[in-house]
Parts: structure tokens; C-alpha cells; sequence
């Protein structure tokens, strides 16, 4: 499993140099690579990290490795010719650069340039400022008078930027994957 952090940079105003306002993380699962040399894409994913093996959990069958019918139900029998899956696991923005299209465009971009050789691509939208949310030591912030609605607000919100973006939501699952229709758009 490759694995691809990068800075998102602004050029700075009349300078060669280069500001960071951001930053993105995406895995890429090479399952052809994985299949040819007899090894299991399960031992990849869950060797990483948790949310790698949680995407297994959704995107996979646990005895054949193979995509499960909630992922071939989207797509067209043919479609999805390529193995390998590009999982975006977060991007981040400097608070003053959102809502200016920014982050969609890495997204396109890192799907075009990543992406190109995968049949899934995939994200589990999640508002970064509740990494951790559930731990006992934040119990008193969840606590607090309108936690909760601020809470399903954020996810709500993140999960309509990622639809926007032409994810569509997997059945019984926490994950999007990209819709055949923007696979060769973005």
C-alpha cells in the first residue's frame, strides 16, 4: 500500500516562494500488485491503520477479497476494470483558504494524477475537528448544550461537500465512492 502525504501550497505575492495553507493524505491500494505476488489486500489495509481496515471492512468480502455488492451495485458490470482503490483519508484546509473551491480542486486533482489507475476511489467524510470525539476524556464536551446538533451539522456538511464532489454514500457503510459518471470527468 503506497501511501502519499503532501503539502497544498499557495505561491506567495510577488515571490518565488510557496506558503503552506494545507494539507492531503490518500492510500493507494495496489491490488493488482498485491494479487500477482499471492499476497492479501485484508493484511494490507489492516496493517496500516484503523480506518484503512474499516474501508476494507466496507469496500471488501472478508473471505474472497473481492468488492462487495453494495460497491458492484453502483457501478456497471464492466466498469470497474482497473483493482486498485485510491482512499482519500483527509485533506485540510487553513480556516482563511476554505469555501474558495480550494480543497475541491487538490481533490480532482490528486484523482486525476492518483486516481487514473484505480476502479474505486474512496473517502469517509469526517469533520477533522471531532478526531477523537467518542474518547472518555471528551465526555464533558459532549456534554455541553448544542454538542450534539453542532455535531450532526458538521457531518452533514461534510457529507454534502463529498456528494458535491460526486461521491455517492455506500449502502450500510460510513464511506462514498466515487460515481461512475465523475470517474472520467474529475
Amino acid at each position: 500500500m503506497l501511501i502519499y502525504d503532501g503539502e497544498i501550497l499557495e505561491p506567495e505575492d510577488d515571490s518565488d516562494e510557496c506558503a503552506k495553507i494545507g494539507e492531503i493524505s490518500v492510500y493507494l491500494l495496489q491490488r493488482d500488485r498485491i494479487m500477482e505476488e499471492g499476497e492479501s489486500a485484508f493484511e494490507a489495509m489492516d496493517s496500516l491503520s484503523a480506518s484503512t481496515r474499516e474501508a476494507y471492512d466496507a469496500l471488501f468480502h472478508e473471505e474472497t477479497g473481492d468488492w462487495k455488492e453494495e460497491v458492484t451495485a453502483i457501478y456497471e458490470p464492466d466498469f470497474i476494470t482497473q483493482l486498485n482503490l485510491l482512499m482519500i483519508e483527509s485533506i485540510k484546509l487553513e480556516p482563511r483558504f476554505r469555501r474558495k473551491g480550494i480543497g475541491a480542486q487538490v481533490v480532482r486533482e490528486i484523482i486525476a494524477t492518483v486516481g487514473a489507475s484505480c476502479g474505486i476511489v474512496a473517502c469517509k467524510p469526517f469533520p477533522l475537528q471531532y478526531s477523537g470525539w467518542c474518547d472518555k476524556d471528551k465526555a464533558k464536551l459532549r456534554e455541553q448544550p448544542g454538542f450534539e446538533k453542532e455535531r450532526r451539522v458538521a457531518f452533514n456538511k461534510i457529507a454534502k461537500y463529498w456528494s458535491n464532489l460526486g461521491f455517492q454514500k455506500l449502502p450500510s457503510s460510513d464511506f462514498y465512492v466515487l460515481s461512475p459518471e465523475f470517474h472520467n470527468v474529475l
